[in-house]
Protein backbone atom coordinates (compact mmCIF):
# COMPACT_ATOMS: atom_id res chain seq x y z
CA UNK A 1 0.00 0.00 0.00
CA UNK A 2 1.32 3.12 -0.90
CA UNK A 3 1.16 6.16 0.96
CA UNK A 4 -0.19 9.05 0.20
CA UNK A 5 1.78 12.03 -0.49
CA UNK A 6 0.82 15.22 1.08
CA UNK A 7 2.65 18.91 0.38
CA UNK A 8 1.81 21.77 2.00
CA UNK A 9 3.00 25.35 1.04
CA UNK A 10 3.84 28.63 3.50
CA UNK A 11 1.72 31.64 1.91
CA UNK A 12 3.96 34.24 2.54
CA UNK A 13 2.04 38.04 3.05
CA UNK A 14 2.69 40.75 1.00
CA UNK A 15 3.09 44.27 2.45
CA UNK A 16 -0.02 46.74 0.83
CA UNK A 17 2.93 49.42 1.32
CA UNK A 18 6.31 49.24 1.71
CA UNK A 19 8.62 52.46 1.45
CA UNK A 20 12.68 51.85 1.07
CA UNK A 21 13.29 55.03 2.05
CA UNK A 22 16.25 56.27 0.22
CA UNK A 23 17.47 59.14 -2.12
CA UNK A 24 17.65 57.03 -5.05
CA UNK A 25 13.75 56.73 -4.81
CA UNK A 26 13.04 60.00 -4.69
CA UNK A 27 11.62 62.45 -7.55
CA UNK A 28 10.61 65.71 -8.37
CA UNK A 29 9.71 65.92 -4.65
CA UNK A 30 7.68 62.35 -4.49
CA UNK A 31 9.28 59.02 -2.40
CA UNK A 32 7.84 56.64 -5.06
CA UNK A 33 7.09 53.66 -2.78
CA UNK A 34 7.80 49.56 -3.79
CA UNK A 35 3.72 49.07 -2.88
CA UNK A 36 1.48 50.89 -2.43
CA UNK A 37 0.63 54.83 -2.34
CA UNK A 38 3.59 57.63 -3.22
CA UNK A 39 4.76 59.70 -0.18
CA UNK A 40 5.08 63.63 -0.58
CA UNK A 41 8.59 65.01 0.61
CA UNK A 42 8.60 68.03 2.87
CA UNK A 43 11.49 69.91 3.61
CA UNK A 44 14.86 68.36 2.77
CA UNK A 45 16.08 65.04 4.16
CA UNK A 46 19.18 64.12 3.71
CA UNK A 47 20.89 60.86 2.81
CA UNK A 48 22.65 58.74 5.51
CA UNK A 49 22.54 54.91 6.23
CA UNK A 50 21.34 52.81 8.46
CA UNK A 51 22.44 49.80 9.77
CA UNK A 52 24.40 50.00 6.44
CA UNK A 53 21.38 50.41 4.55
CA UNK A 54 20.47 53.57 2.74
CA UNK A 55 18.22 55.98 4.71
CA UNK A 56 17.33 59.22 4.79
CA UNK A 57 18.07 61.69 8.26
CA UNK A 58 15.20 64.46 9.67
CA UNK A 59 16.85 67.19 10.80
CA UNK A 60 14.62 69.75 10.47
CA UNK A 61 10.48 70.38 12.40
CA UNK A 62 8.81 69.98 9.30
CA UNK A 63 10.85 67.38 7.44
CA UNK A 64 8.28 64.67 6.59
CA UNK A 65 7.04 62.38 4.24
CA UNK A 66 3.06 62.34 3.71
CA UNK A 67 0.33 60.79 1.80
CA UNK A 68 -1.46 64.09 0.04
CA UNK A 69 -4.51 65.10 1.39
CA UNK A 70 -6.07 64.43 -1.86
CA UNK A 71 -4.96 60.84 -2.72
CA UNK A 72 -5.90 59.31 0.87
CA UNK A 73 -9.67 58.75 -0.46
CA UNK A 74 -7.98 56.89 -3.65
CA UNK A 75 -6.01 54.18 -1.80
CA UNK A 76 -8.52 52.02 -0.21
CA UNK A 77 -6.08 49.56 1.37
CA UNK A 78 -6.11 51.49 4.62
CA UNK A 79 -5.76 48.37 7.27
CA UNK A 80 -9.49 48.26 9.02
CA UNK A 81 -8.80 45.52 11.49
CA UNK A 82 -5.88 43.16 11.36
CA UNK A 83 -3.30 45.49 11.04
CA UNK A 84 1.14 45.28 11.29
CA UNK A 85 3.15 48.46 10.69
CA UNK A 86 7.09 47.83 10.52
CA UNK A 87 9.34 50.71 11.08
CA UNK A 88 13.53 50.75 10.71
CA UNK A 89 14.90 54.41 12.05
CA UNK A 90 17.21 55.90 14.69
CA UNK A 91 16.19 58.77 16.87
CA UNK A 92 18.49 62.25 16.83
CA UNK A 93 16.96 63.49 20.53
CA UNK A 94 14.66 60.36 21.96
CA UNK A 95 13.74 62.81 24.95
CA UNK A 96 11.74 64.88 22.81
CA UNK A 97 8.00 64.52 22.09
CA UNK A 98 7.62 63.38 18.07
CA UNK A 99 5.76 61.23 15.82
CA UNK A 100 7.43 58.69 14.16
CA UNK A 101 4.74 56.83 11.76
CA UNK A 102 1.13 56.99 11.92
CA UNK A 103 -2.36 59.00 10.83
CA UNK A 104 -3.14 62.51 11.01
CA UNK A 105 -4.29 63.67 14.74
CA UNK A 106 -7.78 65.35 14.75
CA UNK A 107 -8.03 66.68 18.68
CA UNK A 108 -11.89 67.88 17.78
CA UNK A 109 -13.16 64.46 16.94
CA UNK A 110 -10.38 62.42 19.13
CA UNK A 111 -7.31 60.16 18.10
CA UNK A 112 -8.89 58.87 14.86
CA UNK A 113 -6.61 55.73 13.05
CA UNK A 114 -2.91 54.91 14.64
CA UNK A 115 0.30 56.44 15.22
CA UNK A 116 3.52 55.05 16.48
CA UNK A 117 5.25 58.53 18.89
CA UNK A 118 8.43 58.78 21.44
CA UNK A 119 7.46 60.32 24.51
CA UNK A 120 10.75 60.62 27.40
CA UNK A 121 12.42 58.61 25.55
CA UNK A 122 9.69 55.62 24.97
CA UNK A 123 7.70 54.48 22.22
CA UNK A 124 3.88 54.48 22.47
CA UNK A 125 1.62 52.74 19.85
CA UNK A 126 -2.11 54.26 20.26
CA UNK A 127 -4.79 52.77 17.92
CA UNK A 128 -8.48 54.11 17.84
CA UNK A 129 -11.62 51.52 17.41
CA UNK A 130 -14.09 54.26 17.26
CA UNK A 131 -14.12 57.81 16.72
CA UNK A 132 -16.10 59.32 19.71
CA UNK A 133 -14.45 62.09 21.83
CA UNK A 134 -12.09 61.95 24.84
CA UNK A 135 -10.12 58.46 25.57
CA UNK A 136 -12.74 56.00 25.17
CA UNK A 137 -12.20 53.52 22.03
CA UNK A 138 -8.10 54.02 22.56
CA UNK A 139 -5.89 51.46 23.33
CA UNK A 140 -1.88 52.33 24.13
CA UNK A 141 0.83 50.50 24.52
CA UNK A 142 3.72 51.76 25.57
CA UNK A 143 7.82 49.87 25.26
CA UNK A 144 9.89 49.03 28.05
CA UNK A 145 13.39 49.77 25.91
CA UNK A 146 14.04 53.26 26.56
CA UNK A 147 15.63 54.71 23.35
CA UNK A 148 19.19 55.82 22.99
CA UNK A 149 20.37 58.68 20.62
CA UNK A 150 21.65 57.49 17.08
CA UNK A 151 20.86 53.89 17.74
CA UNK A 152 19.03 52.14 15.22
CA UNK A 153 15.74 50.27 16.18
CA UNK A 154 13.07 48.29 14.78
CA UNK A 155 9.57 48.81 15.46
CA UNK A 156 6.58 46.23 14.40
CA UNK A 157 3.21 47.36 16.10
CA UNK A 158 0.02 44.92 15.57
CA UNK A 159 -3.99 44.59 15.94
CA UNK A 160 -6.12 41.46 15.39
CA UNK A 161 -9.37 43.08 16.80
CA UNK A 162 -9.15 42.03 20.06
CA UNK A 163 -5.35 43.60 21.50
CA UNK A 164 -2.99 45.15 20.33
CA UNK A 165 0.87 45.07 20.71
CA UNK A 166 4.10 46.90 20.49
CA UNK A 167 7.14 44.99 19.45
CA UNK A 168 10.69 46.49 19.89
CA UNK A 169 14.46 44.93 17.79
CA UNK A 170 11.80 41.81 17.63
CA UNK A 171 10.84 41.65 21.26
CA UNK A 172 7.42 42.28 22.94
CA UNK A 173 8.02 45.16 25.04
CA UNK A 174 3.92 46.20 25.23
CA UNK A 175 0.22 45.38 24.82
CA UNK A 176 -2.90 46.26 25.46
CA UNK A 177 -6.94 45.03 24.99
CA UNK A 178 -8.55 46.77 21.61
CA UNK A 179 -11.83 44.50 21.44
CA UNK A 180 -13.78 47.01 19.83
CA UNK A 181 -13.60 46.40 16.59
CA UNK A 182 -12.38 47.84 13.02
CA UNK A 183 -9.97 50.52 13.54
CA UNK A 184 -11.48 55.01 13.48
CA UNK A 185 -10.99 56.32 10.04
CA UNK A 186 -11.74 60.26 10.13
CA UNK A 187 -11.54 60.65 6.41
CA UNK A 188 -8.82 62.86 6.10
CA UNK A 189 -6.22 60.93 7.97
CA UNK A 190 -3.53 59.58 5.77
CA UNK A 191 0.13 57.72 6.25
CA UNK A 192 2.62 60.39 7.53
CA UNK A 193 6.41 59.40 8.13
CA UNK A 194 8.38 61.67 10.27
CA UNK A 195 5.19 63.83 11.79
CA UNK A 196 1.83 63.94 13.34
CA UNK A 197 -0.20 66.96 14.54
CA UNK A 198 -2.53 67.67 17.19
CA UNK A 199 -3.77 71.22 16.00
CA UNK A 200 -1.63 73.59 15.23
CA UNK A 201 1.37 71.72 17.08
CA UNK A 202 3.88 69.73 14.83
CA UNK A 203 5.25 66.68 16.51
CA UNK A 204 7.75 66.39 13.94
CA UNK A 205 10.59 63.42 13.80
CA UNK A 206 14.23 64.46 13.59
CA UNK A 207 16.23 61.14 13.32
CA UNK A 208 16.70 58.51 10.12
CA UNK A 209 14.52 56.01 8.48
CA UNK A 210 15.74 52.89 6.20
CA UNK A 211 12.49 51.31 5.27
CA UNK A 212 8.85 51.42 6.68
CA UNK A 213 6.12 48.43 5.75
CA UNK A 214 2.04 48.18 6.37
CA UNK A 215 0.08 44.78 6.33
CA UNK A 216 -3.51 44.03 6.68
CA UNK A 217 -2.81 41.15 8.55
CA UNK A 218 -1.36 40.58 12.29
CA UNK A 219 2.65 39.31 12.04
CA UNK A 220 5.57 38.48 13.94
CA UNK A 221 8.50 40.35 13.71
CA UNK A 222 10.03 37.14 11.72
CA UNK A 223 6.79 36.97 9.32
CA UNK A 224 7.52 40.81 8.25
CA UNK A 225 11.15 39.62 8.19
CA UNK A 226 10.06 36.83 5.30
CA UNK A 227 7.82 39.13 3.24
CA UNK A 228 10.23 41.76 3.16
CA UNK A 229 13.02 39.53 2.17
CA UNK A 230 11.60 38.95 -1.07
CA UNK A 231 9.87 42.12 -1.92
CA UNK A 232 10.81 43.02 -5.40
CA UNK A 233 12.53 46.85 -5.38
CA UNK A 234 12.40 47.95 -9.03
CA UNK A 235 15.07 50.45 -8.91
CA UNK A 236 13.72 53.66 -10.35
CA UNK A 237 15.23 54.81 -14.11
CA UNK A 238 14.93 58.44 -15.47
CA UNK A 239 12.32 58.60 -18.22
CA UNK A 240 14.07 58.66 -21.80
CA UNK A 241 13.30 62.23 -23.35
CA UNK A 242 13.19 62.71 -27.57
CA UNK A 243 14.66 66.33 -27.18
CA UNK A 244 16.58 68.40 -24.05
CA UNK A 245 14.19 71.57 -23.15
CA UNK A 246 14.06 73.63 -19.99
CA UNK A 247 11.09 73.18 -17.80
CA UNK A 248 11.90 76.04 -16.07
CA UNK A 249 14.10 79.19 -17.64
CA UNK A 250 16.62 80.68 -15.76
CA UNK A 251 16.52 82.95 -12.57
CA UNK A 252 18.23 84.61 -10.40
CA UNK A 253 18.90 84.20 -6.03
CA UNK A 254 20.33 85.61 -3.23
CA UNK A 255 22.34 88.47 -4.91
CA UNK A 256 25.07 89.64 -2.45
CA UNK A 257 27.59 91.87 -3.08
CA UNK A 258 30.19 89.67 -4.88
CA UNK A 259 28.01 86.45 -5.60
CA UNK A 260 24.78 85.52 -7.30
CA UNK A 261 23.48 82.34 -8.20
CA UNK A 262 21.61 81.05 -11.05
CA UNK A 263 19.08 78.43 -11.47
CA UNK A 264 17.04 76.54 -14.13
CA UNK A 265 15.74 73.23 -14.74
CA UNK A 266 16.01 70.46 -17.96
CA UNK A 267 13.48 67.71 -19.01
CA UNK A 268 16.22 65.21 -18.04
CA UNK A 269 20.30 65.70 -16.51
CA UNK A 270 22.34 67.44 -18.71
CA UNK A 271 25.33 69.74 -18.43
CA UNK A 272 25.71 72.79 -16.49
CA UNK A 273 27.70 76.19 -18.34
CA UNK A 274 26.42 79.81 -18.23
CA UNK A 275 28.43 82.60 -19.83
CA UNK A 276 28.83 85.77 -17.71
CA UNK A 277 29.68 89.45 -18.36
CA UNK A 278 28.81 92.75 -17.89
CA UNK A 279 28.09 92.81 -21.61
CA UNK A 280 26.84 90.29 -24.12
CA UNK A 281 30.58 90.79 -25.73
CA UNK A 282 32.89 90.41 -22.87
CA UNK A 283 31.20 86.90 -21.18
CA UNK A 284 33.58 84.03 -20.35
CA UNK A 285 32.05 80.64 -19.38
CA UNK A 286 31.40 79.67 -15.97
CA UNK A 287 30.50 75.84 -15.14
CA UNK A 288 29.08 73.21 -12.96
CA UNK A 289 27.85 70.00 -12.04
CA UNK A 290 25.64 68.68 -14.15
CA UNK A 291 22.11 67.82 -12.89
CA UNK A 292 18.34 68.22 -13.87
CA UNK A 293 17.96 71.25 -11.59
CA UNK A 294 20.69 73.25 -12.22
CA UNK A 295 22.43 76.04 -9.47
CA UNK A 296 25.24 77.62 -10.65
CA UNK A 297 26.78 80.20 -8.26
CA UNK A 298 28.35 83.18 -9.65
CA UNK A 299 31.26 84.65 -7.64
CA UNK A 300 33.89 87.14 -8.22
CA UNK A 301 31.58 89.70 -8.96
CA UNK A 302 31.52 93.83 -8.52
CA UNK A 303 28.91 95.12 -6.77
CA UNK A 304 25.90 97.47 -7.55
CA UNK A 305 26.97 95.95 -11.21
CA UNK A 306 24.69 94.42 -13.76
CA UNK A 307 25.42 91.09 -15.34
CA UNK A 308 24.53 89.60 -18.44
CA UNK A 309 23.77 85.82 -18.53
CA UNK A 310 22.99 82.53 -20.69
CA UNK A 311 22.30 79.53 -19.88
CA UNK A 312 23.33 76.35 -21.46
CA UNK A 313 22.92 72.78 -21.02
CA UNK A 314 23.45 69.62 -23.29
CA UNK A 315 23.30 65.60 -23.26
CA UNK A 316 22.99 63.16 -25.37
CA UNK A 317 19.55 64.37 -27.17
CA UNK A 318 20.10 67.94 -27.71
CA UNK A 319 21.55 71.24 -26.38
CA UNK A 320 19.12 73.74 -24.62
CA UNK A 321 20.60 77.09 -24.57
CA UNK A 322 18.33 80.45 -23.16
CA UNK A 323 17.70 83.99 -23.79
CA UNK A 324 20.45 86.58 -22.42
CA UNK A 325 18.98 87.55 -19.13
CA UNK A 326 20.48 90.02 -16.31
CA UNK A 327 20.29 91.02 -12.71
CA UNK A 328 22.19 93.84 -10.52
CA UNK A 329 24.29 92.71 -7.42
CA UNK A 330 23.88 93.95 -3.98
CA UNK A 331 24.45 97.97 -3.34
CA UNK A 332 27.10 99.06 -0.86
CA UNK A 333 26.09 100.67 2.81
CA UNK A 334 25.32 104.25 1.67
CA UNK A 335 23.22 103.72 -1.82
CA UNK A 336 19.79 103.16 -2.15
CA UNK A 337 18.43 100.24 -3.00
CA UNK A 338 14.37 99.55 -4.60
CA UNK A 339 12.20 96.21 -4.03
CA UNK A 340 9.47 94.46 -4.92
CA UNK A 341 7.10 93.02 -1.98
CA UNK A 342 4.48 90.25 -2.91
CA UNK A 343 2.58 87.51 -1.27
CA UNK A 344 0.13 84.85 -1.70
CA UNK A 345 0.75 84.43 -6.00
CA UNK A 346 -1.34 80.72 -5.44
CA UNK A 347 -3.89 79.29 -8.23
CA UNK A 348 -3.82 82.92 -10.17
CA UNK A 349 -1.02 82.25 -12.62
CA UNK A 350 -3.25 84.54 -14.96
CA UNK A 351 -3.22 87.56 -11.91
CA UNK A 352 0.42 87.28 -11.45
CA UNK A 353 1.55 87.27 -14.50
CA UNK A 354 0.01 91.15 -14.80
CA UNK A 355 1.31 92.00 -10.84
CA UNK A 356 4.80 90.96 -12.21
CA UNK A 357 4.71 92.99 -15.32
CA UNK A 358 3.64 95.78 -13.07
CA UNK A 359 6.84 95.19 -10.93
CA UNK A 360 9.29 94.67 -13.55
CA UNK A 361 8.15 98.38 -14.77
CA UNK A 362 9.50 99.92 -11.46
CA UNK A 363 12.38 98.18 -12.06
CA UNK A 364 13.53 96.65 -8.33
CA UNK A 365 16.41 95.40 -7.47
CA UNK A 366 14.96 91.80 -6.34
CA UNK A 367 11.87 90.83 -5.48
CA UNK A 368 10.40 89.47 -2.33
CA UNK A 369 7.66 86.92 -2.30
CA UNK A 370 5.84 86.72 1.50
CA UNK A 371 4.45 83.35 0.95
CA UNK A 372 1.86 81.31 -0.41
CA UNK A 373 3.53 80.94 -3.94
CA UNK A 374 1.73 78.36 -5.35
CA UNK A 375 -1.92 76.73 -3.92
CA UNK A 376 -0.28 73.02 -3.27
CA UNK A 377 3.48 72.98 -2.79
CA UNK A 378 3.40 69.23 -3.37
CA UNK A 379 2.39 69.42 -7.24
CA UNK A 380 5.47 69.82 -9.65
CA UNK A 381 3.02 71.37 -11.89
CA UNK A 382 2.36 74.26 -9.90
CA UNK A 383 5.77 75.24 -9.51
CA UNK A 384 6.22 74.95 -13.00
CA UNK A 385 3.82 76.34 -14.77
CA UNK A 386 1.98 78.75 -12.33
CA UNK A 387 4.37 80.03 -10.57
CA UNK A 388 7.95 80.30 -12.54
CA UNK A 389 5.86 80.23 -15.61
CA UNK A 390 3.37 83.30 -15.01
CA UNK A 391 6.21 85.31 -13.39
CA UNK A 392 8.07 86.15 -16.68
CA UNK A 393 9.72 88.21 -17.73
CA UNK A 394 10.28 89.25 -14.30
CA UNK A 395 12.27 86.70 -12.99
CA UNK A 396 14.79 86.82 -15.74
CA UNK A 397 16.08 90.27 -14.60
CA UNK A 398 15.24 90.69 -11.19
CA UNK A 399 16.61 88.39 -8.25
CA UNK A 400 13.77 86.58 -6.10
CA UNK A 401 13.93 86.07 -2.45
CA UNK A 402 11.32 83.02 -0.93
CA UNK A 403 9.28 82.95 2.04
CA UNK A 404 7.35 79.57 2.78
CA UNK A 405 3.93 79.80 3.41
CA UNK A 406 1.12 76.91 4.27
CA UNK A 407 0.21 76.53 0.88
CA UNK A 408 3.88 75.86 -0.04
CA UNK A 409 3.82 72.53 2.05
CA UNK A 410 7.23 72.89 3.26
CA UNK A 411 7.56 70.53 0.23
CA UNK A 412 10.96 69.31 -0.81
CA UNK A 413 10.36 70.97 -4.52
CA UNK A 414 10.79 74.21 -2.94
CA UNK A 415 14.20 73.37 -1.55
CA UNK A 416 14.97 72.08 -4.68
CA UNK A 417 13.80 74.92 -7.00
CA UNK A 418 15.22 77.77 -4.49
CA UNK A 419 18.84 78.85 -2.84
CA UNK A 420 19.46 80.63 0.47
CA UNK A 421 21.62 80.10 3.28
CA UNK A 422 20.89 76.85 4.82
CA UNK A 423 18.08 75.83 6.59
CA UNK A 424 16.83 77.85 4.01
CA UNK A 425 13.45 78.40 5.62
CA UNK A 426 15.00 81.03 7.42
CA UNK A 427 17.12 83.13 6.29
CA UNK A 428 18.92 86.61 6.59
CA UNK A 429 19.42 88.77 3.04
CA UNK A 430 21.37 92.72 2.92
CA UNK A 431 21.26 95.34 0.37
CA UNK A 432 22.71 98.92 1.07
CA UNK A 433 21.63 100.07 4.42
CA UNK A 434 18.83 97.30 4.28
CA UNK A 435 18.25 93.79 6.12
CA UNK A 436 16.06 91.28 5.78
CA UNK A 437 15.28 88.34 7.79
CA UNK A 438 13.02 85.95 6.55
CA UNK A 439 11.10 83.52 9.05
CA UNK A 440 8.94 80.31 8.75
CA UNK A 441 5.90 80.52 10.43
CA UNK A 442 4.87 77.05 9.63
CA UNK A 443 8.09 76.12 11.88
CA UNK A 444 7.99 76.87 15.64
CA UNK A 445 8.22 80.28 15.96
CA UNK A 446 7.53 80.23 20.21
CA UNK A 447 10.30 82.31 22.46
CA UNK A 448 12.96 79.58 22.35
CA UNK A 449 12.63 77.93 19.50
CA UNK A 450 15.86 77.59 17.32
CA UNK A 451 14.09 80.60 15.02
CA UNK A 452 13.30 83.01 17.62
CA UNK A 453 16.52 82.62 18.90
CA UNK A 454 18.31 83.03 15.70
CA UNK A 455 16.12 86.08 14.82
CA UNK A 456 16.97 87.93 18.49
CA UNK A 457 20.30 86.90 18.33
CA UNK A 458 20.72 88.50 14.67
CA UNK A 459 18.77 91.55 15.47
CA UNK A 460 20.61 92.26 18.18
CA UNK A 461 23.96 92.14 15.78
CA UNK A 462 22.87 94.08 12.97
CA UNK A 463 24.21 97.59 12.04
CA UNK A 464 21.87 98.00 9.45
CA UNK A 465 19.24 101.29 8.91
CA UNK A 466 16.39 99.81 7.85
CA UNK A 467 15.29 96.21 9.67
CA UNK A 468 12.20 94.29 7.80
CA UNK A 469 11.33 90.57 9.43
CA UNK A 470 9.51 89.34 6.05
CA UNK A 471 7.05 85.82 7.14
CA UNK A 472 3.88 84.54 5.85
CA UNK A 473 0.67 85.04 9.05
CA UNK A 474 0.28 88.18 10.16
CA UNK A 475 1.71 89.09 13.82
CA UNK A 476 -1.38 90.32 14.94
Amino acid sequence: MLAALVSFSIVIPSPVAFWKIDESRIREGVLYSVVGPNLMVSGFPEPTQLNRDSALKLKNRGDELTMWWEHRQRWPQMPKKDFTVSCNFSVIQPKETQGLVGCVFEPDEGLTGWKVEIKEGRLIFSLANHGSKGTSGIAVATSKTILQPNEPHRIDATYDGSKIELYVDAKLEGSAPAALGEISYNGRSGICLGNWWEGPRSMGFRGSFSSVAIFDQKLSPQEVDASLAIAKITPLVEQPQNTLSATIEPYFQYPTLNEATVMWETNATSTTKVKLGESVATATEVTGDQGQVHTLTLRNLKPETVYYVQAESTNKTGKYTSSWQSFRTASRPGSPVKFAVVGDTQDHPDVNHKIAAGMLAAQPDFALIVGDLVGCGWIKDQWTNDFFGSMRPLLSYVPLLPVLGNHDRNARLYYDHFFAPAPKYYYTYSSGDLQIWVIDTEHDVQPGSEQFVWLEKSLKASKAKWKIVAHHYPPY
